[in-house]
């Protein structure tokens, strides 16, 4: 049985906007981009803010988020102090979506975040696989950078209070074990030039400019959205582009001349400043949700035959970057992995099947017979 809130921290009182809801504009994300199984990068999507009409605000239907729960004081203090740690405003905003996901789940079976037990994060987790969700079966790597998220926090508090909690829930939970190797499907050779020229035939130029950003440098659709015009730049004889990277690191990618040509047949038209961004509607600055909308709508055009979203064609850099024979640490500079073993995943997925042992020994049986 669920454990039942204490009248201090209760939860009846909803309101409409709980404090860990990121801001709209750089936090709303396509449901792709919440399934990255990846390179261990910020991947889980911020929930999108409740939809207008004219008629107010629409209520969301959906049994997991009947309820948006109201954030009593010693949650709320606790939470900001925890996401006041996080250098990064990306990695801020994942973890304010899955702690706020995991507390919009606890409201609906009326678990207090703060006495929850084992068992309530077992269940929370058999929910996260569950396929009768709205937003669908949340891939293992989710499902268990979710749970890394809740360690974290609860964790903090064993840390920063005194004895709040004895221990973390989430400590002797069942991960997801989740092999190093990445299987998502990213882009042909083929299929990668036929995005390109789809992007150079569309009547929106900033969708070019967009497309060969992501594939021809392999940055993150968040280091696309935050960049700034000013942010472009050159290196002697060669035009780069300055991206500030998880933990506020900055890094200078190489751009080509058909990524250049795209952005100055982007960038014409537009009398904007240094500190304007670099890619924009006219509501303002890209959003990663419209950045996904764009990328999809030119893979369909390209005749992709499936989803493609700014991580597949992160994917596809990374791939392409390999196959071609760039050397891993060249490949893991490019993507900005801290770790060798991230990159790793890239060079096994396209590797794994070459270097099979079923070739080997399919060059044994061919073998012709001795005579007899």
């Amino acid at each position: 049985m669920a454990s039942s809130p204490s009248p201090s921290l209760g939860f009846s009182a909803p309101r409409a906007a709980p404090p860990f809801l990121p801001g709209a504009a750089s936090s709303q994300v396509n449901a792709e981009e919440g399934r990255q199984e990846a390179d261990g990068e910020n991947s889980l999507p911020p929930r999108s803010l409740p939809e207008t009409s004219a008629s107010g605000p629409q209520q969301n239907t959906h049994s997991e988020h009947a309820t948006i729960a109201a954030v009593p004081a010693e949650l709320e203090r606790l939470q900001d102090d925890w996401f006041a740690r996080f250098d990064s405003p990306e990695t801020e905003a994942t973890y304010r979506f899955v702690f706020g996901e995991f507390v919009d789940w606890c409201a609906t079976v009326d678990v207090d975040p703060l006495t929850a037990r084992r068992g309530d994060i077992d269940r929370y987790r058999r929910w996260l696989r569950n396929p009768h969700r709205a937003r669908g079966v949340s891939s293992r790597v989710t499902v268990a950078k979710k749970l890394s998220v809740l360690s974290s926090f609860y964790n903090y508090v064993i840390e920063e209070t005194d004895g709040l909690l004895a221990r973390s829930p989430v400590r002797k939970v069942d991960r997801p074990k989740v092999a190093n190797i990445s299987h998502r499907e990213g882009l042909t050779d083929v299929e990668a030039r036929a995005f390109l020229r789809a992007s150079l035939a569309d009547p929106e130029p900033m969708h070019a400019a967009l497309a060969h950003l992501l594939l021809s440098t392999g940055m993150r659709v968040s280091e696309a959205c935050t960049a700034n015009i000013g942010a472009l730049g050159r290196d002697g004889d060669s035009r780069i582009i300055t991206v500030e990277r998880k933990g506020g690191k900055k890094a200078r990618l190489a751009l080509t001349p058909a990524c250049c040509a795209a952005l100055d047949g982007y960038l014409a038209g537009r009398q904007v400043s240094p500190d304007a961004p670099l890619l924009a509607t006219a509501r303002g600055r890209l959003s990663r949700s419209e950045a996904y909308r764009i990328v999809d709508r030119l893979a369909t055009v390209a005749g992709a035959g499936r989803k493609v979203g700014p991580h597949t064609l992160r994917h596809t850099a990374a791939t392409l970057a390999i196959k071609a024979g760039a050397p891993l640490w060249r490949v893991q500079e490019m993507l900005g992995h801290a770790d060798l073993r991230t990159t790793m995943r890239y060079f096994h997925a396209v590797d794994s099947l070459n270097e099979s042992a079923v070739h080997v020994l399919a060059d044994v049986l061919k073998q012709e017979e001795p005579d007899q």
